[in-house]
């Protein structure tokens, strides 16, 4: 009775501990995606305002 009892407390402390891990590496990854839309965002505001310079300048003509 005592064996089973310590075989389901370390199935147990062995469940927590993944958890845990799971748990770290989920916040790891939304701290990542979090980055990566700021880095996005940085990334379109600096398209937009390139494409708005290319717009406003005068085209060359072609001969």
């Amino acid at each position: 009775m005592l064996n089973e009892f310590l075989k389901e407390h370390r199935k147990v402390d062995e469940q927590e501990a993944t958890i845990t891990q799971v748990k770290s590496t989920a916040a790891k990854q939304e701290a990542t995606i979090t980055e990566l839309k700021s880095t996005v965002a940085k990334q379109q505001n600096g398209m937009e305002v390139l494409t708005a310079t290319l717009k406003s300048r005068p085209r060359k003509s072609k001969r």
